[in-house]
């Protein structure tokens, strides 16, 4: 892909305007559509000065791949299973085990509640049926009952 078609495309996913960036770069709007098609040749100066605005590296307006290294890698599991460490001391073979087994049931649990939140959402016989059983109180609605759920969740984790 071009580089202009990827500027492009960062430019539309930060919701920017051509005008925009055209007048951060201080290009009149036809010469910054010329380098956008791709018809004129972007300068580095340009390049660093549109990744700056867009708030992207130059890997990503050059359309490089993002892999990441096991070192730059957001993903908590693996950074567990590398070696991670807290407050500067690295973490034993038996606090990773429970660091992941901890990540894994939140993990579950939030995904129960936001299918349970989804599910009152979206059948008002549920909230009705929940009152009438009196699981819940009769002045409890559905975003009271949702409130709630969050409440008791982030409550279960708070330390």
């Amino acid at each position: 892909m071009a580089i202009g078609q990827n500027i492009f495309q960062l430019r539309e996913q930060k919701g920017y305007s051509e005008q925009q960036v055209a007048d951060a770069l201080s290009l009149v709007i036809t010469k910054y559509r010329s380098l956008e098609l791709d018809a004129s040749e972007w300068t580095v100066k340009q390049l660093i000065a549109v990744a700056d605005v867009l708030q992207v590296s130059l890997d990503e307006i050059a359309g490089r791949s993002t892999t990441q290294t096991e070192s730059s890698s957001t993903d908590l599991k693996t950074l567990l299973q590398h070696g991670a460490s807290f407050e500067g001391r690295t973490l034993t073979d038996e606090e990773t085990s429970a660091a992941m087994e901890l990540l894994h049931q939140f993990s579950l649990q939030w995904q129960n509640l936001r299918d349970l939140t989804e599910l009152i959402r979206s059948d008002s016989n549920l909230v009705k049926k929940l009152q009438d059983l009196k699981i819940v109180n009769a002045k409890l609605d559905s975003e009271a009952i949702v409130r709630a759920l969050d409440k008791s969740l982030i409550g279960t984790y708070s330390i």
